[in-house]
């Protein structure tokens, strides 16, 4: 039973891409202070949260149950020293969580949208970066994360503050896909991003032009995340994972054979690493 429902959710999937076709990313704007503040600071957080899920959400990885959960977001933009761009996708059915995560997450954020989640995290991304490009705000560098995070509220800090060259692009996790395509690329994956500023924008104007882009799972991994990684080499920008503090190279097959981000956990019972 177990795999006969594995197998119907791909190929759902499958016919969800087949018939998938662009859609328009719309956003509203709940709250704006970039307006009236001169004072910017150089680096930017886009964080985006999507209101159907709860607070705290129990995932599962080999047995290993870690928690995804808005506080451990919260902590981390309570302690940076940069402007927080909230990005909330919408889903109609959960007003009531809108209203929670609003009142959660305000005081911390200068801007807050929120869309009718299409394209999911690479199209909150988009949109965040489009309200800069229409404002003319302009930053060193901008670190992309969404709220499904296994990494702790400190591991995270230490991701957002680790230093990063200009092209250079830096992520926490790797993907080898997409999975139902016979060529297969290594690329990073979109739960947390980092790099220089114009560089992740120009990227996202190139797969998201006229803020319009996909809904289905195949095509948000494939024209979003395959797609970032394979313009980005293009554009000579070296990708690198960061792990235990350190940067591995996504082309050194060899180190990054050695490293899965969900072995976090095997890692963290050895070391006895508490989160």
């Amino acid at each position: 039973m177990k795999y006969q429902k594995l197998f119907m959710n791909k190929f759902d999937y499958l016919i969800q891409f087949i018939l998938d076709k662009k859609k328009s990313i719309k956003y509203s704007i709940y709250k704006n202070e970039l307006n009236f503040n001169e004072n910017f600071s150089e680096n930017l957080i886009i964080i985006n949260d999507f209101s159907g899920y709860g607070n705290c959400r129990k995932k599962n990885y080999r047995g290993h149950e870690y928690f995804c959960t808005r506080n451990k977001i919260i902590e981390i933009i309570k302690n940076v020293s940069c402007d927080v761009i909230l990005v909330i996708s919408s889903d109609i059915n959960n007003k009531d969580n809108i209203i929670n995560i609003l009142e959660l997450f305000e005081q911390y954020c200068k801007v807050i949208l929120i869309t009718n989640n299409v394209g999911q995290d690479i199209g909150s991304y988009a949109a965040g970066i489009k309200f800069c490009k229409d404002k003319k705000i302009t930053y060193k560098s901008i670190c992309l994360l969404n709220t499904s995070q296994y990494l702790s509220s400190t591991e995270l800090l230490g991701f957002i503050n680790y230093p990063v060259d200009k092209n250079e692009m830096l992520g926490i996790s790797y993907g080898i896909g997409p999975k139902f395509n016979l060529i297969k690329h290594v690329h990073l994956q979109t739960y947390a991003l980092k790099g220089d500023f114009f560089q992740i924008s120009n990227i996202f104007q190139i797969i998201c032009p006229d803020l319009k882009f996909y809904n289905s799972k195949y095509r948000i991994i494939l024209y979003g995340e395959v797609a970032i990684s394979k313009i980005a080499l293009l554009m000579n920008i070296k990708l690198f994972i960061l792990f235990l503090n350190s940067k591995i190279s996504i082309e050194n097959k060899i180190s990054l054979s050695h490293y899965d981000h969900r072995d976090k956990f095997f890692i963290d019972n050895h070391l006895n690493i508490k989160n």
